[in-house]
């Protein structure tokens, strides 16, 4: 139980960390936050929380392991390196493409319920 405390003080730590460095995470976090109240309002059922939680969770793991990935890059290659770069903007197409999806889930669920 001590092994999984440890862990969890370093994974929150992490969190924390994004939060207070990366601006796009702090937007995603927000933009979770009002899906999440929309879906308060709306009354979603279980399994459209589903999908919603899902996605929410996808978008920002993204972002966590995109931060990861780009400060590992700056640490090996801290002058221009096109490898660098190309991983860097590799990682942050996989954010993007997360963010339209969960945009699709998001608007697919919502939508279904406003109208």
């Amino acid at each position: 139980m001590k092994r999984f405390t440890q862990s969890a003080r370093h994974a929150v730590r992490g969190i924390r960390e994004t939060w207070k460095h990366e601006r796009n995470f702090r937007i995603q976090v927000l933009a979770a936050l009002l899906v999440i109240a929309a879906g308060i309002a709306l009354q979603l059922a279980w399994s459209e929380w589903l999908f919603i939680t899902i996605a929410i969770l996808l978008v920002l793991g993204a972002e966590l392991l995109n931060t990861s990935l780009e400060r590992l890059a700056d640490l090996l290659s801290p002058g221009h390196s096109e490898a660098a770069r190309r991983a860097k903007d590799t990682m942050a197409g996989a954010v993007l493409l997360q963010a339209f999806g969960a945009i699709l889930i998001g608007c697919g669920v919502l939508l279904h319920r406003i109208l």
